[in-house]
């Protein structure tokens, strides 16, 4: 039996994030006139700690209802792993450029966008 590869999770979590957002770029564009050059990697960073602040701040929520002392132990666990998560973002966002400013695009613009990526995806399916 041969076994599936594991995409590493940052390596999955930077490709997800990079699809996102070239799905949403002309929107981004629309609505801020600009786009993020450091997001993918602060997305990274941020993200591979997520779902360990999630389990910690559960697990800490659930023992607070046996002991709140326990409680608290462990919610300071997720507190370090959260105030993490809020120093990346606030270092990260210091960054000179980190964002490209490209002024507003026509709504038309966006619209023949989304209507050529649909193209696209629909043209893929087609040949599956």
């Amino acid at each position: 039996s041969s076994e599936e590869k594991q995409t590493p999770a940052a390596k999955k979590i930077l490709i997800e994030t990079l699809a996102a957002q070239i799905a949403v770029f002309p929107l981004l564009v629309l609505l801020f006139g600009r786009v993020s050059l450091i997001s993918p990697v602060a997305n990274v960073l941020v993200l591979l700690a997520t779902p360990y602040a999630m389990g910690v701040g559960f697990i800490a929520a659930l023992l607070a209802f046996v002991s709140s002392a326990l409680g608290r132990l462990i919610g300071g666990a997720a507190w370090i792993i959260l105030e993490y998560q809020l120093r990346v973002i606030g270092l990260l966002a210091k960054i000179p450029f980190a964002a490209l400013a490209l002024g507003n695009i026509a709504l038309a613009g966006i619209l023949v966008v989304y209507l050529w990526i649909a193209w696209r995806i629909w043209k893929k399916s087609r040949k599956i």
